[in-house]
């Protein structure tokens, strides 16, 4: 993977997509705040659950445009 994650406050507001293993799915959310003590960001999922989450050890992706992979994903 050729792209470098930036971890940090810089990612507040950000909209994101985190895999949860044990689901085996992508959830998507908004990154709410991050604790420059504990190197953790506070998720806030789009169905109200809320995970403070190190990223540097999750597997996630910011989503550029949500509706834009909407409709590719219908086609």
């Amino acid at each position: 993977e050729s792209v470098i994650k930036e971890y940090g406050q810089n990612l507040a507001g950000e909209r994101v997509e985190v895999w949860w293993p044990k689901d085996r799915v992508f959830y998507k959310g908004v990154i709410e705040s991050f604790d420059s003590a504990k190197k953790k960001h506070k998720v806030l999922y789009d169905d109200g659950e809320v995970e403070v989450l190190n990223l540097v050890k999750e597997k996630w992706n910011i989503i550029e445009d949500d509706s834009v992979a909407d409709e590719e994903e219908g086609s």
